[in-house]
């Protein structure tokens, strides 16, 4: 019996996940904001540590400023 805290997600599901579009998942994955791993030219996230990201972070309506 497999946990959701196994599940792996693509970027598509991870932005359905977050509530945030593809392109905003896969530009937070590149800056190392967002728990991910790349294989390859793909990201692959943990639904457990999105979960965990979207509890403990507040979601980016737009870019965040810096510094």
């Amino acid at each position: 019996m497999a946990s959701t805290e196994e599940e792996i997600l693509d970027c598509i599901g991870a932005a359905k996940l977050c509530r945030l579009s593809p392109a905003a998942i896969r530009k937070l994955a590149e800056r190392g904001e967002l728990p991910a791993k790349r294989l390859g030219l793909q990201w692959r996230f943990s639904r457990a540590a999105l979960l965990a990201w979207c509890g403990g972070q507040s979601l980016p309506t737009s870019e965040n400023s810096q510094g």
